[in-house]
C-alpha cells in the first residue's frame, strides 16, 4: 500500500519541479539573454529580428578606427546605451533639423529607457567659426574627418544606401541597423524599443 502511495506521489513531485523550473526561467531567462548579448556571445540576428529598419549583418565594428574616437567621446555611451546617428551629406538642412527633432521626440516618449538613447547629427562640414543658431546645436557634430571615416566603414556594407541615413550604433561601437532619414517615427520607435529591451542590464 505504501509503495502505491509513493508511486502516486511521484507525478505530482515531477509536475511541481517543472512548474518551479518554468517560474525560474521567466525571471532568469531575460537576465541571462541580456548578459550573453552584453558579453558578445549572442549575435544581433538571433536576438532582435527587426521588421522595420534594415539590419546591417554582420554589424560594422567601429572599435579599431581611431579617427572615430571624437564621435564616441562626444556620445559617451554607457553599457547598454545606443547612439542614433543622423548621417547628413553635408550641413544640417531643414530636413536634418526635422529628423533630429523626430528622434528627440522618440527618445522622450520612451521615458526611463530613453535615458539610454543618445542622438547626434554628423555633418560633413568643418566646425563653423560662430556657434550654430540651430535649436539642436548641442546634438550636431560638424566634422568632415569623422564623417569620412564613418562613411568608409559604412559604404562597403551598404553600397546602395544614399545619404542622409539614420544608423544605430550600440555601446560596443557596432553599427547594427539603419533607417532612411524619412522613416516613420513609429517604425524607428518599434525597433528601438526591441533593442533597448534586449540590451537592458538588470
Amino acid at each position: 500500500m505504501e509503495s502505491a502511495k509513493n508511486t502516486q506521489g511521484e507525478p505530482s513531485k515531477a509536475k511541481s519541479r517543472i512548474v518551479l523550473v518554468g517560474i525560474a526561467m521567466i525571471f532568469v531567462g531575460p537576465i541571462l539573454i541580456a548578459g550573453l548579448y552584453t558579453s558578445g556571445y549572442l549575435h544581433m540576428d538571433s536576438l532582435a529580428r527587426t521588421n522595420r529598419g534594415l539590419l546591417i549583418s554582420p554589424p560594422v565594428d567601429l572599435r579599431e578606427l581611431p579617427a572615430l574616437q571624437p564621435l564616441f567621446d562626444r556620445a559617451a555611451l554607457g553599457i547598454g546605451d545606443w547612439l542614433l546617428l543622423y548621417l547628413a551629406p553635408t550641413e544640417c538642412t531643414a530636413s536634418c533639423e526635422a529628423s533630429i527633432e523626430r528622434l528627440s521626440t522618440i527618445r522622450s516618449v520612451l521615458g526611463y529607457s530613453g535615458q539610454r538613447v543618445h542622438i547626434l547629427g554628423l555633418l560633413n562640414i568643418p566646425a563653423p567659426a560662430e556657434r550654430s543658431k540651430s535649436p539642436h546645436a548641442a546634438k550636431l557634430m560638424p566634422d568632415p574627418v569623422v564623417h569620412g571615416a564613418l562613411m568608409d566603414a559604412f559604404r562597403p556594407h551598404v553600397p546602395d544606401a544614399s545619404l542622409p541615413q539614420i544608423v544605430f550604433i550600440d555601446w560596443r561601437k557596432q553599427m547594427v541597423l539603419r533607417f532612411d532619414s524619412e522613416a516613420a517615427a513609429a517604425d524607428i520607435k518599434k525597433d528601438l524599443k526591441k533593442l533597448l529591451s534586449a540590451s537592458k542590464i538588470r
